[in-house]
């Protein structure tokens, strides 16, 4: 039995929807916008980017899954079973979509299976670093 977890945060910004998205597509330089994170580039495994994401020191693996230019949507999820977090199966989704002519709205929602009596530590984490990049985020696309 597990109980699948999931957080989703929206931004909406003053900036075409393709500004943003040229931004937040870039799968390897989130940590230019996401705080307290590094990126380490990991091989291409199974024909997919993998990266190594520290976040504030505790190292993921990730994968990334898809990137759809068109649709503004990408997806990763996390790998293998060391995550330094009190979960497992970790998959995020980051899509952009138009608000009206000049604005747009970011949307990051994940799921994820804690561990158990960790559901709220996990959830508050995952929503408040999802916050705390749309905060940094927002400059350097309404700029």
């Amino acid at each position: 039995l597990f109980f699948l977890m999931s957080v989703e945060k929206k931004v909406v910004l003053g900036a075409a929807p393709e500004k943003a998205w040229d931004v937040v597509k870039d799968w390897m330089a989130m940590s230019t916008w996401v705080p307290n994170t590094t990126v380490k580039k990991k091989k291409k495994k199974d024909g997919k980017e993998h990266r190594e994401m520290n976040y504030e020191g505790h190292k993921m693996q990730e994968r990334l899954d898809s990137v759809d230019d068109a649709g503004m949507t990408l997806t990763y999820s996390s790998v293998g079973d060391k995550c330094p977090f009190p979960m497992k199966a970790y998959h995020a989704t980051i899509t952009v979509t138009a608000v009206g002519r000049s604005r747009c709205r970011i949307t990051w929602s994940s799921t994820c299976e804690p561990k158990p009596g960790n559901e709220h530590n996990v959830q508050e984490y995952w929503g408040t670093l999802y916050e705390n990049a749309f905060l940094r985020v927002r400059p350097m696309i309404e700029g």
